[in-house]
């Protein structure tokens, strides 16, 4: 992460993150009712991210210390890593 760290670390363990199960257990925000947090990790994402593949499509991550991050849409998601996943 960049500038502005202690700040985002906040806001995300402030957030409520909804759960959910589908596909693979993972929980997320929406832009409606976050958007100042999803404008914050999706720039991240965008700008800082590993490409992944997952089910046969590409997406853009970004770690965040247990957690990986990345954004569909108007969604930010996020899964816990599992041991010894690595990047790109």
């Amino acid at each position: 992460m960049k500038n502005n760290d202690d700040e985002l670390l906040k806001m995300i363990d402030a957030t409520f993150w909804k759960k959910t199960n589908y596909i693979s257990p993972h929980e997320y925000i929406l832009q409606a009712k976050e958007p100042v947090l999803h404008a914050a990790l999706s720039e991240l994402i965008d700008n800082h991210g590993y490409k992944t593949m997952f089910m046969g499509k590409e997406y853009t991550c970004y770690d965040i210390g247990e957690y990986k991050y990345w954004h569909m849409g108007d969604v930010v998601n996020r899964a816990l890593k599992t041991e010894g996943e690595t990047k790109g």
